[in-house]
């Protein structure tokens, strides 16, 4: 039996707290934590290693992580971080979005109210005439939680754009709200001191009319649920960006995950502390980069959340080249689709089959074989090479792919039969579609591959384009 290493067999418990940490700035809290840290290693230096824990908390105080999914455009759609000053007695407040967008994905304001606006797919999505704004109200006028949900309330059937609304404050209130133009909003409110929310509705009054029950809203919010757990009692701004950055369980870079490629905005918010944070970095790393802070209040310098330490690693590196190809093909690919000359056309989709072969070729994949599967037979469908299309498409019935994926993958693979005269081969490919969708009865995104399936088991499909959403391939565009 080994000697044992220590001498302890009870134990002592010390908390150590800093009396109204949370009123100073945050540079103060800083050099306050620090000084902490050295009083107490310096106390304990007399005791054996293996007779001592050190354990630092959380401070309980409310914090927003966010990241706003959306394309970039190539690059001609920035991340934006906007200070407002109003001179007409309104609240002044950051707001984080992109260019030429009125509306704050993510924002504080002085009062340490902060919210974080989610896409919702609801019908209708826009009042196209009138209608009001309570999106930038609430941080113009809100102090609390309970302000921002009576300012969204106050507006009801006349709010201008669906929206879900997540909302924090300084005394540690969280909330939701869902609204949606003619419909007026609705709260949820969760059962416990935190919650994550992608992009499909959670409020009985709202999942009648909510569009996007997907695979990939799903599989991120329980990344994020996930990811939170792992964190709790430990949570902090620092401890929030690699929330953000999140890809436990994913082999590849373009899974859907809380970390995806998608993120154009990456964002902490610590309303107590009135700081916003936002990356540094850019599409398609951006939750990966340092993050610096934004203050109302003349705090001095704010301290950076430092970058991810994999963001200079070789096989990051590696990554990013696979990826910036894959967001070549997909350039090249759709600047074909809209052009009219057709010697252009297939000069345009035989530049982005090669990548896409190239891309399908790498040992070991860098990007998932199924989701590029998808684009690259979309190339090929161009170039009217429907065999060599259908062959690209194996991967979508691997068990292994990405729900979306596999559905998409399957009902193209049924269409290009066919069109290739393979009937029975058809009909099996639409069956399966049929029984693959039944296996994801909480998606209601399918609807129109369904009606597609349904009737290409009557009659082989005249259906002329690949029924391939570009979101599932995992790059942005």
């Amino acid at each position: 039996m080994p000697e044992p290493t220590g001498s302890t067999v009870t134990a002592s418990v010390v908390y150590v707290a800093l009396a109204d940490f949370l009123q100073h700035p945050v540079v103060e809290q800083a050099r306050l934590k620090a000084r902490l840290e050295e009083l107490i290693a310096r106390a304990i230096e007399p005791l054996a290693g293996a007779d001592r824990i050190v354990a630092d908390t959380a401070d309980g105080a409310a914090l927003i992580g966010r990241n706003a999914d959306w394309g970039d455009a190539g690059g001609r759609r920035p991340p934006v971080v906007t200070l407002y000053h109003p001179d007409n007695g309104d609240l002044a407040h950051i707001a984080a979005a992109w260019p030429l967008l009125t509306l704050p994905v993510i924002g504080l304001n002085e009062a340490g109210f902060a919210l974080s606006m989610n896409y919702f797919d609801t019908e209708p999505l826009l009042r196209p005439m009138g209608g009001s704004w309570p999106h930038r109200r609430a941080l113009q006028t809100a102090r609390s939680v309970e302000d921002g949900i009576r300012v969204f309330q106050e507006a009801g059937s006349g709010i201008a754009f669906a929206c879900f609304m997540a909302m924090a404050d300084a005394s540690g209130a969280i909330g939701l709200v869902e609204c949606r133009p003619d419909g007026g909003c609705a709260v949820f409110r969760p059962e416990g001191d935190w919650f994550a929310h992608a992009n499909h509705a959670r409020s009985a009054e709202m999942l009648p009319h909510d569009r996007y029950r997907s695979p990939d809203s799903f599989a991120r919010q329980a990344g994020m649920e996930a990811a939170v757990r792992r964190a709790l009692g430990a949570l902090t701004p620092a401890r929030a960006t690699a929330i953000l950055r999140d890809r436990s369980g994913a082999r590849f870079p373009n899974a859907t995950t809380v970390g995806n490629l998608f993120v154009l905005n990456a964002a902490v918010v610590a309303p107590a502390q009135g700081v916003l944070w936002h990356a540094t970095s850019k599409q398609p790393s951006a939750p990966f980069g340092a993050y610096r802070g934004f203050s109302l209040a003349p705090q001095g310098e704010i301290p950076e959340l430092p970058a991810a330490p994999e963001l200079a690693s070789p096989a990051f590196t590696r990554q990013l080249d696979a990826i910036e190809r894959a967001r070549r093909a997909i350039r090249a690919q759709r600047d074909a689709a809209l052009k009219q000359d057709q010697a252009a056309r297939r000069a345009g989709y035989a530049e982005a089959r090669a990548l896409w072969d190239e891309l399908a070729a790498e040992d070991p994949a860098r990007l998932d074989p199924a989701r590029i599967a998808l684009a690259r037979a979309e190339a090929l469908h161009g170039l009217g090479e429907l065999e060599a299309a259908y062959a690209a498409l194996a991967p979508c019935e691997a068990p292994d792919a990405p729900f979306e994926a596999r559905a998409e993958g399957l009902a193209s693979r049924a269409l290009l039969a066919d069109r290739l005269d393979r009937r029975d081969e058809a009909l099996r490919l639409w069956r399966a579609t049929l029984a693959h969708l039944d296996a994801g009865p909480e998606y209601n995104v399918f609807g129109e591959l369904r009606t597609l399936a349904e009737a290409g088991l009557e009659a082989p499909s005249e259906e002329r384009d690949l029924p391939i959403a570009w979101w599932d391939v995992g790059v942005p565009r």
